[in-house]
Formats: structure tokens, sequence, C-alpha cells
């Protein structure tokens, strides 16, 4: 089943993709003072060092040209990220696939 924005299950629940989603919708339907400000969805995989499963996320350009990372799926309560180690937070691109938190 393809997960969109907004699930329809009847619990309305959603992984990663729904959150990612969410967030870019939020990021497209605001008015920010600085029209260079982007949002984009980022499809990866994450680890935690033992294992490793597809995940997505969000990066946001910044007036000030830097990109910056938003995980809002782990910002949520009981996640790695909690409560805002992981919204806008600064890093480093190491390669096509790696990201790393500074």
């Amino acid at each position: 089943m393809k997960a969109s924005c907004i699930s329809r299950r009847i619990k309305r629940n959603v992984v990663c993709e729904g959150y990612a989603k969410a967030f870019k919708y939020l990021c497209d339907g605001s008015t920010f003072e600085n029209s260079l400000i982007e949002c984009y969805i980022i499809t990866g995989t994450m680890s935690d060092g033992k294992e490793s499963e597809g995940h997505m996320w969000n990066h946001v350009r910044m007036d000030d040209g830097k990109i910056y990372l938003v995980d809002v799926t782990n910002c949520d309560s009981n996640s790695v990220g909690y409560p805002y180690k992981l919204f806008l937070a600064g890093g480093k691109k190491v390669s096509s696939t790696t990201w790393l938190n500074l």
C-alpha cells in the first residue's frame, strides 16, 4: 500500500513517508519572508549501527543558503530526536547516502 501525506486508515497512523510529505506540504503552503527557503523530501536508509531500514525525511534550504535536516518522524515523542534534536539540525553531507548530524 502506498502511503500518502494523510493515511486513509481509520486510526490515521502514518510512517516516515507521511510525516515527510506532510511537512513538505506545510512548507509549500507557507509564506516566508524570504522566497529562497525551500523544502525537499529525501529518501534513504536509517541505521542505528545494528540494523538499517528505508526512511524518508526532509532537507530545508534556509535563506543563509545552508541545508538543514528535518526528521519529523524522529522528533515525535519517544524517538531518538525528541523533542527537537533533528528539527533544522545542522549537518554535513559526507556521501550521496550519508548525512552526519553535527
